[in-house]
């Protein structure tokens, strides 16, 4: 008689309120393992037609927020299909269907919503469809997911112009109330930056230290814009553009923008 191979999974759980851990070995034989990977469908597996049940390639970034995929499918039997619950094996996917019922021939789909924040890496996440027929699923559905890592940066320094990224792009004062601001900023590239300040279309109650900022790769710095009221100041809310050059893209596009607010 030949001898049964078995897999051990350890699983490990903390007993509430008691000093010692208590480790619980469970045996799974090969068969328990196939059904807990490829598990056995359900009757209206045969009613539910997926224009695919797979989705490969899915490339997306940490910090790139929830993205939305799809399944489409249409009801290839006589009767309405009830779908009760769509299942993930992760904490990161939604799913749920378009439609709980679906008629005879009518065409819907299953809706994912993949939030990859804290889940970085390469997964195959699986979706279990499950309907009124029974408590087996009626399709397992596949995503093969790499989620790139987030830039550990870009929580500090959300604004990116080129190598050079910032706290905020966006400085507002108060007209008539001297006030000094500052923006922290960092150079993120691998090379030496020299970023000159274009002061030259700001008026005379605004200034900006230092002109020129020179920065090593990784290195941190504080521009400071000061504001001292004139009385030759229009009584309005104005707004400047305080353009960057050197930090890689179009000073254009490397804009703080400065305010002076009418106080209210």
């Amino acid at each position: 008689m030949s001898s049964l191979k078995v897999i051990p999974i350890v699983i490990l759980s903390l007993l509430s309120g008691a000093r010692v851990a208590c480790a619980q070995l469970k045996i799974l034989d090969r068969e328990q393992l196939r059904v807990s990977v490829s598990p056995a469908k359900s009757a209206d597996s045969s009613s539910i037609a997926f224009r695919y049940e797979r989705l490969d390639g899915i490339r997306i970034r940490e910090d790139g927020g929830v993205q939305q995929y799809s399944f489409p499918f249409v009801n290839i039997a006589n009767s309405p299909l009830t779908i009760t619950a769509v299942t993930g094996n992760c904490s990161c996917i939604k799913a749920f269907p378009a439609s709980t019922c679906v008629q005879p021939g009518e065409a819907s789909e299953i809706r994912v919503l993949y939030d990859p924040l804290g889940h970085s890496g390469q997964f195959r996440r699986r979706l279990l469809v499950y309907t009124a027929s029974g408590d087996k699923p009626a399709a397992v559905l596949e995503m093969n997911v790499v989620v790139e890592a987030s830039d550990p940066l870009s929580a500090d320094y959300p604004v990116c112009f080129g190598s050079l990224r910032l706290r905020r792009a966006s400085i507002g004062f108060c007209r008539g109330v001297p006030s000094v601001e500052s923006i922290r900023v960092v150079n993120a590239g691998h090379a030496p930056l020299s970023v000159s300040c274009e002061s030259a279309f700001l008026p005379d109650c605004i200034s900006v230290s230092p002109s020129v900022l020179r920065l090593e790769a990784g290195e941190e710095a504080k521009l400071t814009v000061s504001y001292k009221p004139s009385g030759s100041e229009e009584y309005s809310d104005r707004k400047y553009q305080l353009r960057l050059r050197g930090t890689g893209v179009s000073p254009r596009n490397a804009v703080i923008e400065l305010k002076i607010n009418i106080p209210k």
